[in-house]
């Protein structure tokens, strides 16, 4: 066998294939004519560069004989070519614009901020950007510029009575105040048998006070320390004959608010009859009939304490008798029943006990010949004369009080000194005058 001719015929069949499976691309050569010579596949004239004498404009370069921008620019190659630009930021700043208004008298200018948009390059951002608000406010007399950025929260105004009375007047007052003194802990001991721990807490406090006097206005009582049409003086007056008494029925001493209940009663140790048990005219009160046990917190537990409801002195002013626990609870519940069946929730409840005090300063029962105490020491208002502290002593005590005179010797001249002393006091610190202009302080030649 001829192997050259096997090894040729076998050559030529895989050349043949091979060409089978070849697609064909044309030179990009072959159209340069004979002048031209292909370079990278591009026809040039022959003998020379092909950008010799072509001149383009900035940011452009010649290209094989043509002029061509930059990457990144685009426009007229030949006359220069400008910065693409890319997406659009929209940031909104604030332009103030002024208005001015004019009127007879006076020239307002308001500064009120306007959004402007300014296009930036970049990635697409939202911003915006306040600036605050301006007023300027011109009058013949005075320019005022303020700027509000956003509004604010004002504290709530002060009532006029705690305008009248502040905590570090009421803490002046009566420094050694139920639980609130060291003399008081001495007093009151778990040692002690009438003791229960649920007693130590500030009742007498400024707050539970001026609670209790929103309280009171709510139900109708507003003019207490506030009576309309008077003066600072007459009204830091009405505050001193209050504080006054208070400080008298609740004392040790000097010390007011000293006490919350008529010792007598506080302190019992056995079975006691309740006192004050009268509903004097008013039949359909009924008074509690069920026995009073003392608390479950004292050494006395589930022993008696009253054999019945008893209407003993509670609170600053020390409310007393069944009728007034009925009226004041049907002032304050709509129903007697409610305080004649529980007297104790004036203990329980700080502001229910100071609530009763004012309800009872400011009320004028038909029994009560006196007038209530709220009137009579305003000069104005008292219809009965003289006028002044003496009178309120008169319808609050009246009946163990009457015809007392200062510095006196009996017992009930002692009582009313005492009084005057605490009103004294108050007015020595609030700095007004007593005893002035025919108000009398004692209740000399007074009678029920």
């Amino acid at each position: 066998m001829n192997w050259s001719i096997y090894i040729f015929v076998l050559l030529g069949h895989v050349t043949i294939r091979s060409l089978a499976n070849t697609v064909c691309v044309p030179d990009p050569c072959d159209s340069c004519n004979s002048e031209q010579t292909c370079m990278n596949g591009v026809c040039e004239p022959a003998g020379g560069n092909p950008c010799d004498g072509v001149v383009c404009g900035t940011n452009a370069a010649c290209i094989h004989g043509s002029c061509r921008c930059n990457s990144g620019f685009e426009g007229n190659p030949a006359h220069g070519c400008t910065p693409v630009v890319g997406p659009t930021t929209s940031t909104t700043t604030t332009t103030p614009t002024t208005r001015t208004t004019t009127t007879s008298s006076a020239t307002t200018t308001r500064t009120t901020p306007m959004p402007t948009t300014q296009p930036t390059p970049g990635p697409t951002t939202s911003t915006t950007t306040t600036t605050p608000t301006t007023r300027t406010t011109t009058t013949s007399s005075a320019t005022t510029t303020r700027t509000t950025p956003m509004p604010t929260t004002q504290p709530t105004p002060a009532s006029p009575v705690e305008q009248l009375l502040t905590r570090n007047d009421w803490d002046a007052l009566f420094p050694n105040r139920w639980f609130k003194s060291p003399l008081w802990h001495l007093h009151y001991t778990p040692q002690q048998p009438w003791y229960y721990p649920q007693m130590e807490v500030d009742y007498y406090s400024y707050e539970n006070f001026i609670d209790a006097v929103k309280s009171m206005e709510a139900s109708g009582h507003g003019k207490f320390l506030n009576e309309p049409g008077t003066s600072l003086e007459d009204r830091k007056r009405e505050l001193c004959a209050f504080i006054g008494n208070i400080a008298h029925e609740t004392g040790e001493g000097d010390n007011g608010l000293f006490y919350r209940e008529e010792l007598g009663y506080e302190r019992t140790h056995g079975v006691w009859n309740g006192g004050y048990r009268s509903v004097g005219s008013r039949s359909d009160y009924k008074m509690g009939e069920t026995p009073v046990y003392f608390r479950n917190t004292t050494k006395l537990a589930g022993k008696i304490r009253f054999n019945s409801a008893s209407y003993h002195g509670r609170g600053p002013l020390q409310l007393s008798w069944g009728y007034n626990y009925g009226d004041f609870s049907k002032a304050v519940y709509g129903d007697p029943q409610v305080l004649l069946n529980n007297p104790d929730r004036l203990l329980d409840e700080p502001k229910l006990g100071i609530s009763a005090a004012i309800w009872f300063w400011m009320t004028q029962p038909d029994w009560r010949m006196t007038h209530n105490p709220h009137n009579v020491i305003y000069k104005q208002l008292s219809s009965l004369k003289p006028w002044g502290f003496g009178r309120t002593i008169m319808a609050i005590n009246g009946g163990l009080e009457q015809n007392a005179v200062e510095n006196g010797a009996s017992d009930a001249d002692k009582k009313v000194t005492r009084r005057i002393k605490n009103y004294r006091r108050c007015a020595e610190y609030f700095k007004i005058p007593v005893g002035v202009d025919g108000e009398q302080l004692d209740t000399k030649g007074m009678w029920n």
